[in-house]
């Protein structure tokens, strides 16, 4: 029965056939309502009022004659279409029009009155809904936290971390975790240091932390004792750790070293350290100019005919440096370590710079497989 209505309900759409769509809803509010016989007077008034078809219309629905009261309504929506057509109107000719828009006024208010109820009755299921949805979320992201923080402390129970390092999941109280935990704060042992070589944790940024930490030792103990080999010692191991700017201010502040108290060969060893960090950040004039003050002072030490021999190669001076390196070798300077010299400045040198390089080394008679 409920289809029936449904079906005979969408020939009369409310928008185009307001009086007609809700004349029907009353045979359907009749159905359901307790107050059956209330509803059924007025359908059986507003049918009488509006002609003898609608009565027909009642009686095939009262026999419970649906199939026949749809085509029955069906004929009714012709006439009031062509009706309505003709006039704009779907109101009844020759009947009280007044008396019936009455009666239909008062079941609009009431339909519309419960589809405002059914409308927020819907709205609040629909808020009720996304409220426990929402209170099933926060819940389920509550435990997920909760789980999330279990795991976590777990975690730190049994590993440390290293992510400055990129080193993680070391065993908590291992010997691993001390020393890095200790490297992270000071300086740590050379053995210590050798040790984690050893066991695969040694990587650039360990390297580096190392040899800061122990360049900023040597940095203290120059500046609070005044030992000018520990100055020596800092100015070497920040170019180690790759942070030879952090040691620069003191080497200016210190030339021409006159600390050293005519001591020739830590005079040149100042020079040559500092001259090192120069050349690191590609102020080659002044490396060289320092390694030719330690070259003067120690004429027979290789290590400043090295660092001449790097910086004028760097500087575009290939034939020069070259020569330097020769120096360095008849100084005592191993041959091998010349040639990890000159592959590491070609490696690090740039497309066009590694062409000049290589011819200007070949020119030398200089040949190693690295140049093929």
């Amino acid at each position: 029965m409920k289809s029936m209505f449904s079906k005979t309900l969408s020939l009369f759409q409310q928008s185009a056939y307001p009086l007609h769509h809700t004349y029907v809803q009353m045979l359907e509010r009749y159905t359901t309502t307790s107050e059956k016989y209330l509803v059924w007077q007025d359908i059986m008034e507003v049918s009488a009022l509006m002609g003898e078809q609608y009565q027909q219309f009642i009686q095939l629905f009262d026999a419970g004659n649906l199939n026949d009261f749809f085509y029955k309504g069906l004929s009714i929506k012709v006439a009031v279409k062509k009706k309505k057509a003709l006039t704009g109107s779907e109101s009844i000719d020759g009947v009280d029009n007044a008396a019936i828009e009455k009666i239909i006024a008062k079941y609009t208010n009431l339909f519309e009155h419960d589809a405002e109820c059914l409308r927020q009755q819907k709205e609040a299921e629909k808020q009720a809904e996304e409220a426990r949805r929402l209170q099933l979320t926060k819940e389920r992201n509550a435990r997920m936290r909760q789980e999330q923080e279990a795991r976590r402390q777990q975690y730190e129970k049994e590993f440390v971390d290293f992510p400055d390092w990129d080193i993680n999941r070391i065993k908590r109280g291992s010997r691993a975790a001390k020393i890095l935990q200790r490297l992270q704060r000071q300086e740590i042992s050379e053995q210590d240091f050798l040790w984690l070589k050893d066991k695969g944790f040694e990587n650039e940024m360990i390297n580096d932390a190392f040899y800061i930490q122990r360049a900023k030792k040597h940095l203290s103990h120059w500046k609070n004792a005044r030992k000018p080999w520990s100055f020596v010692n800092a100015i070497a191991d920040f170019r180690k750790g790759n942070q030879v700017r952090e040691v620069l201010p003191e080497v200016k502040k210190q030339l021409p070293f006159s600390f050293s108290n005519g001591n020739k060969k830590l005079q040149s060893a100042l020079y040559t350290t500092s001259g090192g960090a120069y050349r690191d950040i590609r102020d080659y004039n002044t490396a060289i100019d320092f390694g030719e003050k330690a070259h003067s002072l120690t004429p027979d030490n290789f290590r400043p005919c090295t660092l001449l021999g790097a910086a004028h190669i760097l500087n575009h001076d290939t034939a020069v440096g070259y020569a330097w390196y020769q120096k360095a070798i008849e100084r005592g300077f191993e041959e091998e370590r010349v040639d990890d010299e000159l592959r590491s400045i070609y490696i690090r040198s740039d497309a066009s710079n590694k062409k000049r390089l290589k011819a200007d080394l070949k020119q030398q008679g200089y040949s190693a497989r690295w140049l093929n």
